[in-house]
């Protein structure tokens, strides 16, 4: 088995409803460790490159302003198969499974937040704890699929979703350059 490094974050509700202890205790006892934390009050830029894979949803702005609504804290978590323990161990909101399953009032306000691959596990620790060496090497490439109708663009897609690729459609960029004129 190998040793895995994953950023784990208690939300903002996590804090208003004092359940910090509880949620470390159940980190604990599935065997990680808490080596780092750190409790910061996120910026509305901060969680708009964070969070960049959902900026073209309904509940974007909602989501913005609830991580930057208070403070939330930042724990670097360590262990075996860190990162698949720390997926099972917050579960899916209404499963009634796991921390989110049991605990969260919402889909946006769901308490906790881990990365569920292992690229996405090394991008945020790259973000909160740049110091920390990470087992993946991280390298981007940027690539382009293109193609008429039915030629495997969307097949090709779903398989590096899978495998935690981030990917985003021309279409996507455009309407995120209107929608955020800064960033371009």
């Amino acid at each position: 088995m190998s040793q895995q490094k994953v950023v784990v974050i208690l939300k903002p509700d996590c804090q208003e409803r004092s359940l910090g202890d509880e949620i470390k205790n159940m980190i604990r006892e599935s065997g990680l460790e808490i080596v780092r934390s750190v409790k910061k009050v996120f910026s509305k830029d901060e969680m708009r490159q964070f969070y960049q894979e959902h900026a073209l949803t309904e509940t974007f702005d909602t989501l913005l302003h609830y991580m930057t609504s208070g403070p939330s804290e930042i724990m670097l978590v360590v262990g075996e198969r860190a990162i698949p323990k720390m997926a099972s161990l917050k579960g899916r909101t209404g499963s009634g499974k796991g921390i989110r399953g049991r605990l969260a009032e919402g889909f946006i306000r769901n308490l906790v937040h881990s990365a569920e691959t292992e690229a996405k596990a090394a991008h945020n620790i790259s973000l909160f704890f740049p110091e920390e060496k990470v087992g993946l090497v991280l390298k981007k490439t940027i690539f382009g699929l293109s193609g008429m109708t039915e030629s495997g663009k969307s097949t090709a897609g779903a398989y590096f979703d899978k495998r935690g690729v981030r990917r985003l459609k021309i279409v996507d960029i455009m309407l995120l350059i209107m929608r955020y004129p800064s960033l371009s």
